[in-house]
């Protein structure tokens, strides 16, 4: 299967830009010929949800991206880049 680029997108940390990256993802996919993207939403959703929340991409200037590579029309891989934590995560030991 052969991946293709399908786009980028970068948006200030804010969490007004969850919906916007949602939306854009499934009009990315679906004009890559993708019909079934509820699965890619949500994900959107979550990832860029966590890095506004969780991460330095949340504070003052910081920023989100998101990239979008097809790999025909049933296969997407979708990237989001935040702008890291203050701490190194480690497994809770139980």
């Amino acid at each position: 299967m052969t991946e293709r680029f399908l786009g980028e997108m970068v948006f200030p940390g804010d969490a007004w830009v969850v919906p916007v990256a949602r939306r854009s993802v499934a009009a990315i996919l679906l004009g890559a010929g993708h019909r079934d993207v509820d699965n890619a939403r949500l994900i959107v959703s979550e990832l860029v949800s966590n890095a506004v929340q969780h991460t330095a991409s949340g504070r003052s200037g910081g920023l989100v991206a998101v990239d979008v590579v097809g790999f025909g029309t049933d296969v997407a891989r979708i990237e989001v880049t935040d702008d890291g934590a203050r701490t190194i995560p480690c497994p809770r030991v139980r």
